[in-house]
């Protein structure tokens, strides 16, 4: 804080400046302190407010371009095969901090005490900044994010380096159960890649605003299927032509269930025991968080189960293949009963139970929560279920949701 004087700054606004400054530079540099003489690291942390930001050498390196080895201010030379060099216009010198790569022919001599502008001039066949947004999608897109799943071993470490945006660049093998805690961060979660795995990935503490972007969830493990439906839609009743429909798949059908054994009479005995009592999944669970989204998610056995959750949005579902439980379930059988929870567009296939239900949900006077334009096709049981009755002692029974084409 300044002592209350316009112009005086106290000893406390000189430190953080300070340490604003060393970021900056770190940033810049890839060197701890921003100092030549310092150690090279990957990440600048900013020490006044937390931020986590990939340093400019290590997103030149990912995006296949190395610094030169001088800069604008001590000149040097870029040899002819050197076209992946990218050389820094110092801002201690009066640059921009940018580092710019050549796009002239080479060898190229930058004169000691020069800039961009007096060595070729800045445009798409002379100097590139990198930094330019343009130049910056071409290389890498990796600005767009604070960190990427590549970087790290785990989704926790994943999770605790995170600051606004993150992308999944690479599939990712979960044990069951696995709990990635976000710390109450709003985050955007940018899936490019797989989550593989049979049984649940656990989400937790995410900050209401959060965005999960197109999850893809896929079972390790290949199940059992039937398709009691002929190619031209029609459905199948007799049990010995469901039991010859019978075949290992993530993509063309649905485990069967004890509910088929009433549906089919005489099923069961048919069934060899390998197709008995599967409970193949791959669930991504939103567990007790408010206000949190997932968009256009898909997979193969793919389950997407909101615990404990308000406000949340499944959105746009890019018509996953479902697992053995409900594809899309808003479960609140203990705590507050659920309210605002929507399955909102999409379109989910197979699935052994149904494809979208609530369970002791209650959307009160304004009717907050339900289904709006969403699609089911060849769901095992319901398209959209409603619980009722209960489960154990509690009851799972809804109230008040909503249901319509749009």
């Amino acid at each position: 804080m300044s002592s209350g004087c316009g112009d005086v700054l106290s000893l406390n606004d000189l430190q953080v400046a300070k340490k604003h400054q060393i970021f900056e530079a770190e940033v810049i540099t890839g060197k701890q302190g921003g100092v030549a003489g310092g150690a090279d690291i990957d990440y600048a942390t900013n020490q006044v407010t937390g931020q986590t930001q990939k340093t400019l050498p290590a997103v030149l390196r990912d995006a296949g371009f190395s610094p030169a080895s001088f800069n604008f201010t001590t000149g040097g030379t870029l040899g002819a095969d050197d076209a992946d060099k990218a050389v820094l216009w110092p801002i201690e010198d009066g640059g921009d901090g940018n580092y710019y790569v050549w796009r002239g022919s080479l060898p190229k001599v930058i004169p000691a005490a020069s800039t961009p502008l007096t060595t070729g001039g800045i445009s798409d066949s002379a100097w590139v900044a990198f930094g330019d947004i343009t130049f910056r999608a071409e290389a890498d897109k990796k600005f767009k994010y604070s960190v990427k799943l590549s970087d790290f071993t785990t989704l926790q470490q994943l999770a605790d380096a995170a600051v606004d945006s993150v992308l999944i660049d690479r599939d990712y093998n979960f044990s069951n159960n696995e709990t990635v805690n976000f710390g109450g961060k709003t985050l955007t979660i940018d899936c490019k890649a797989k989550f593989i795995g049979d049984g649940s990935l656990v989400f937790t503490q995410l900050g209401r605003g959060s965005v999960v972007v197109g999850a893809y969830m896929e079972s390790a493990t290949t199940p059992w299927v039937i398709k009691p439906w002929t190619d031209d839609n029609q459905w199948i009743t007799n049990p010995a032509a469901v039991v010859a429909t019978l075949k290992q798949s993530k993509t063309d059908g649905y485990q069967p269930t004890v509910n088929d054994y009433a549906k089919f009479p005489g099923i069961e005995s048919l069934l060899p025991p390998e197709a008995k009592g599967q409970s193949i999944s791959s669930t991504l669970e939103i567990r007790e968080c408010t206000g949190v989204e997932v968009h256009r998610a898909s997979g193969l056995m793919a389950c997407f189960l909101f615990r404990g959750c308000h406000f949340c949005k499944m959105v746009d579902a890019d018509n996953p293949s479902g697992g053995v439980h409900g594809v899309i379930t808003f479960e609140n059988l203990s705590g507050d009963w659920g309210k605002g929870n929507y399955v909102i567009g999409g379109r989910t296939s197979y699935g052994s139970v149904s494809s979208a239900q609530f369970l002791r949900n209650n959307g009160g006077f304004a009717r907050d929560g339900g289904v709006i334009g969403f699609t089911s096709y060849r769901a095992g049981e319901s398209g959209v279920k409603t619980w009722q009755g209960t489960v154990g002692s509690t009851t799972s029974r809804n109230y008040n949701l909503q249901f319509r084409d749009s």
